[in-house]
């Protein structure tokens, strides 16, 4: 449904143009969920705003393409891509309340969104936009429309964003970390509301989450981003039982276990500055499998045997020298 193939992104600032995807790559098959996830700075949500086309100054999209369903979004002009961004595919972003616009109550918006995709005016713009809150399980829509962000909590305020993002029926749905500025209850409401959702409609989704637990909850594949590159992919299922990278095992370290009085684990020191990248594999300086030839050159994507039956046999890729040290 989804592709996206050496995607480049850099921004210009006034130390100099950094580079803060390496050629990304990732596939979401149809109507599955796909997991993004990594350590805050390591580019999931720049990767997002760059499929939806929303990547401003200094940000650029510096190359590669992105196919929806064949077609190349990367190619359109911006009048193309607004038919495209919401119809087609859609985001739900990080902060609900900053996403909406405070000067406007929630029927504005959402029947803007109904008016300039589908079409609808009126009363039929408005017995939709009631529709769709009551599919977001939210109480009295009625009302709600007639409310102003700053009116509702935090968890309505998402689900209105569910809402606004499955107007117009897209077949694509982009969750930049829907949960994370919400407390736990309320986020377990969100996690099965976009479960149900996504069942429901068939959705293909982008989960991008630092969360692990989350990962295994809702998707059936997963790809691990370090630095603005992808250093892992494979099914749920597989890396869970066995991952591979050493950033992977240091993620999965880095977990709080129920029962357990122990601390995690960890991983020592921090993403690096992208103003002085290490040279060589960028995760070397903290990487306990680090060798001299680590310092030299960064890793290409491997293709390895997931060996896990339950992965229907799928290919998982991997991006180290030294992978196989310490995987059991």
């Amino acid at each position: 449904m989804l592709e996206v193939q050496d995607l480049t992104v850099t921004f210009h600032t006034g130390r100099g143009t950094v580079t803060a995807l390496h050629g990304v790559d990732l596939t979401l098959p149809t109507g599955r969920v796909t997991g993004l996830v990594g350590e805050s700075g390591c580019g999931k949500t720049v990767t997002a705003l760059a499929v939806m086309r929303l990547l401003r100054p200094p940000g650029e999209i510096r190359g590669g393409r992105v196919l929806l369903g064949g077609q190349n979004l990367l190619a359109l002009s911006e009048r193309e891509m607004d038919r495209v961004r919401g119809a087609r595919i859609a985001m739900i972003f990080q902060q609900p309340r900053a996403s909406l616009n405070p000067v406007f109550p929630v029927a504005a918006q959402l029947t803007h969104v109904l008016r300039l995709h589908r079409g609808l005016s009126g009363r039929a713009a408005w017995a939709e936009g009631e529709a769709l809150l009551a599919r977001a399980q939210l109480p009295r829509p009625e009302r709600v429309m007639r409310a102003y962000p700053h009116q509702l909590s935090g968890g309505m305020c998402q689900r209105v964003m569910i809402a606004l993002a499955l107007a117009c029926r897209p077949s694509v749905l982009l969750a930049d970390e829907p949960t994370t500025a919400l407390d736990v209850t309320v986020q377990l409401q969100i996690i099965e509301l976009l479960k149900s959702l996504q069942q429901e409609l068939g959705l293909t989704v982008l989960l991008i989450t630092h969360d692990l637990g989350l990962v295994a909850e809702m998707c059936d594949f997963v790809s691990v981003m370090y630095a603005g590159r992808i250093v892992e992919a494979a099914p749920v299922s597989a890396l869970f039982r066995r991952p591979l990278h050493p950033y992977t095992r240091g993620l999965m370290a880095s977990r709080m276990r129920a029962g357990s009085r122990a601390l995690p684990a960890g991983i020592p020191g921090r993403i690096p500055d992208l103003h002085q990248m290490p040279a060589g594999c960028p995760f070397h300086p903290r990487c306990p499998l680090a060798q001299g030839l680590c310092a030299e050159r960064d890793a290409s994507p491997e293709t390895v045997d997931g060996g896990d039956p339950a992965a229907s046999g799928a290919a998982r890729m991997v991006r180290c020298h030294f992978w196989g040290r310490g995987v059991a």
